[in-house]
């Protein structure tokens, strides 16, 4: 994973992570020097067989993570993992009466592993991750004061405050838009007591950050005049 946004993503399919000091570039390249957190996938098992995880939580949050793995013969074992979560979220937005703070992910990760010889092991994995956050809305946790205090309250109206509230008052949503996806091929040849491993490998991450940075339901019209608002779009692609 190239950029930290994307370890936000939900970790599935995982047999151990590995914490490891830098420098790490001998093994892992260049971006190693402050170290690695290597993450290992589960290799497909040599029966069929699987499992599935169904979570339910307070206000009405539900994540599902389904496996199974199916041998394609004595060579060829292969593993698909599907997953998703929806949660509508714990902030509500009185200017429409939409909920806030929630998201709506799902993806797919298959991983194939081929004996293609008795000194050549493939192993193919691809993923894809979708998902649509509409995260995070910030609270107000003070009343507005001075001398644009009672108009920015007149503005807010139906707001609550303090770091108790669930309220807010957008027209815009704060959210998050993203997709992750990525192929890898690793090669491992045996050479005696040796193993030379070749790894090539693609990934592409589109995000896309909405956020609402003036907390109000319409351009401020107070001191005699009528302020633009701060609505900013950052898409990001990798």
């Amino acid at each position: 994973l190239a950029r930290s946004g994307e370890s936000f993503g939900d970790l599935y399919d995982v047999q151990r992570l590995e914490v490891l000091r830098g420098p790490q570039g001998t093994l892992f390249g260049k971006n190693a020097s402050a170290g690695v957190i290597n993450v290992v996938s589960k290799m497909p098992g040599d029966t069929l067989g699987g499992q599935i995880e169904v979570s339910a939580f307070e206000d009405e949050e539900y994540k599902v993570k389904a496996s199974i793995d199916a041998p394609l013969g004595d060579t060829l074992k292969t593993r698909l993992t599907a997953f998703g979560g929806k949660f509508d979220g714990n902030v509500t937005n009185v200017a429409n009466g939409k909920t806030l703070n929630g998201y709506d992910r799902w993806g797919v990760r298959g991983i194939a592993v081929w004996d293609a010889s008795e000194a050549l092991r493939l192993t193919f994995i691809g993923d894809y991750r979708n998902a649509a956050d509409n995260c995070c809305t910030q609270i107000i946790g003070q009343a507005p004061t001075g001398a644009n205090g009672a108009a920015l309250i007149s503005v807010l109206r139906g707001v609550q405050y303090g770091l108790d509230s669930r309220t807010v008052a957008h027209n815009r949503t704060t959210q998050t838009k993203e997709t992750s996806w990525g192929g890898s091929v690793q090669a491992d040849y045996s050479l005696g007591d040796f193993v030379l491993t070749a790894i090539t490998a693609y990934r592409g991450w589109d995000n896309n950050e909405i956020r609402e940075g003036d907390w109000l339901p319409r351009a401020g019209a107070y001191v005699g005049a009528a302020f633009n608002q701060v609505h900013d779009g950052g898409p990001q692609e990798s």
